[in-house]
C-alpha cells in the first residue's frame, strides 16, 4: 500500500496546492484499493482465473478463482477514487488549478520565453 501511496501522491504533487489535508482518507482508500488489486491481478496471472475441484459424485468442476472478483471490486473502488482526485482523463479535465507565480526573474523569463516559443511553433490549423 505503501507504493501505491507513494505513485498517487507523485501524480498529485505535479500540481501545486492541488493536494490537502482534507484528500487523506479518499488517498488511504484509493491506494489501498490499488494495493488490494495488484496483489490480486497477480495470483490470477500465477495460477489462472479458475481452479480445479472435485464435486461430491467424483466430477471434475471449474470454479472461478475468488482473486478474479476481488481484483474487478478493488479496480471499481481504485477507480472511484482516482477519480476523485482527478487522476482519470475524464475528472481532469474538470479540474481548474492555477498555475503558480513564477518565483524569480529566471522563472519570469522562462515562463515568457516558453509562451512565446509555442507562439511560434504551435501546429498548423487544418
Amino acid at each position: 500500500m505503501a507504493a501505491e501511496r507513494a505513485r498517487l501522491v507523485t501524480a498529485l504533487s505535479t500540481m501545486p496546492g492541488f493536494l490537502t489535508l482534507a484528500d487523506e482518507s479518499v488517498l488511504e482508500l484509493a491506494s489501498s484499493a490499488l494495493a488490494e488489486y495488484r496483489v490480486a491481478v497477480r495470483v490470477v496471472i500465477e495460477e489462472g482465473s479458475s481452479y480445479a475441484c472435485t464435486t461430491a459424485s467424483g466430477a471434475e468442476l471449474r470454479r472461478a478463482r475468488p482473486e478474479v472478483r476481488i481484483a474487478a471490486e478493488a479496480w471499481r473502488r481504485a477507480l472511484a477514487g482516482l477519480k476523485e482526485l482527478g487522476l482519470s482523463p475524464a475528472s481532469r479535465s474538470k479540474i481548474d488549478v492555477e498555475a503558480p507565480l513564477p518565483a524569480n526573474d529566471l522563472d519570469r523569463f522562462r515562463a515568457q520565453r516558453d509562451s512565446s516559443v509555442s507562439r511560434f511553433f504551435s501546429p498548423p490549423s487544418s
